[in-house]
């Protein structure tokens, strides 16, 4: 049987552009940080190097499942952690290459660290990526989170931010820092800007 994060996690990403809130289990992640324009090469450089380990994790595992239910599964989207630099803080305002990200995919729960890290060394070897030597397994404890769907730009994400912060403000519920994660349904390089889905979620 395959393992589909969208199935088994529906709280996640079943969310429509209705806020809400809940529980985020805990999660092993795979991940890697940077920082500028997420238009540059470098943003692409790791992007890439972060699903040459994913995908040969994914196929290592297939030829040798370890779960009882789960022989494969769906490489889970594609999520970012952003927030601005302190130089930014400081002067009150940013552009794109005052970013900080760290970009995530969520590792199912069956699958062994030891099976990421000789994955990482496979890939290495294989592809050749030198940016695959600042990607790191981090497990992230459950936490409060708020989160909407938005449908468009990334650069109009601020009318969906508005709509959670004012659901949240509803329910006597504070943003825990100016933080946010996104997590990506669609894939940019096909899809039209308007028509892009993306997973807002803060942590409160």
């Amino acid at each position: 049987m395959k393992y589909d994060n969208k199935r088994e996690l529906k709280q996640v990403f079943g969310t429509k552009q209705k806020p809400v809130d809940f529980i985020l289990p805990e999660m092993n992640y795979l991940t890697i940080s940077g920082k500028g324009n997420p238009n540059e090469l470098a943003f692409q450089n790791n992007i890439q190097a972060l699903y040459s380990v994913i995908y040969t994790a994914k196929f290592a595992y297939k030829k040798k499942p370890t779960d009882d239910i789960f022989d494969d599964y769906v490489v889970a989207p594609l999520t970012g952690w952003w927030t601005i630099s302190k130089e930014a803080i400081k002067r009150g305002s940013w552009t794109k290459d005052d970013f900080i990200y760290e970009l995530r995919i969520m590792i199912p729960y069956f699958v062994s660290d030891e099976l990421i890290k000789e994955s990482i060394e496979i890939a290495k070897a294989k592809k050749g990526f030198a940016e695959i030597d600042n990607l790191q397994l981090k497990k992230y404890p459950e936490m409060h989170v708020g989160q909407i769907l938005h449908i468009g730009s990334y650069d109009d994400e601020q009318a969906s931010f508005e709509k959670l912060e004012s659901y949240l403000d509803g329910k006597g519920l504070k943003r825990k820092n100016k933080n946010h994660v996104e997590i990506y349904l669609s894939d940019a390089r096909r899809t039209a800007p308007d028509k892009q889905k993306t997973i807002l979620q803060i942590e409160i």
